[in-house]
């Protein structure tokens, strides 16, 4: 495979239009390549920037997949990526009403600031920046830069 510049990891439908190869487990979604991000089919340093959207949340180990991100990732790489925000009022009144901490019913992480930072530290990544923002998928998302 020759080198991308952009890689993106669970396109699902709507696929960004920036990304030069999109990955997703999914196989009626509009990606390249159906993987898992467990595992990605792809050489050591092969992408520039990774994009991930709403989807870190969703997978089984998410410390596996930022290292398989790193892995990916060229020396100095950026990646950019959205998750719900665990301390966002609806969040908390879901786990409040249901017990589940989680913007989604089908979301199986949820992690509070502190906690995705240390997760992001913990898999070598040097965070450039963070904010709010407000996604379509959910209110007051967590989104980040970081190499």
């Amino acid at each position: 495979m020759k080198c991308a510049k952009t890689l993106e990891i669970g396109c699902g439908k709507h696929r960004h239009p920036l990304a030069d190869v999109a990955v997703d487990i999914d196989k009626d979604s509009s990606c390249d390549l159906v993987a898992d991000a467990h595992f990605l089919p792809f050489p050591h340093k092969t992408f520039s920037k990774v994009i991930m959207y709403e989807t870190l949340e969703h997978v089984e180990n998410a410390s596996k997949v930022l290292r398989e991100i790193n892995n990916v990732l060229t020396d100095k790489g950026k990646v950019e990526f959205s998750i719900p925000n665990a301390m966002y009022w609806r969040c908390i009144l879901r786990w409040i009403v249901k017990g589940k901490i989680s913007a989604s019913p089908n979301h199986i992480n949820c992690w509070r600031l502190s906690e995705i930072e240390a997760l992001l530290h913990k898999t070598g990544f040097l965070i450039k920046s963070i904010r709010f923002i407000d996604t379509h998928f959910h209110p007051s998302s967590f989104f980040a830069v970081f190499a």
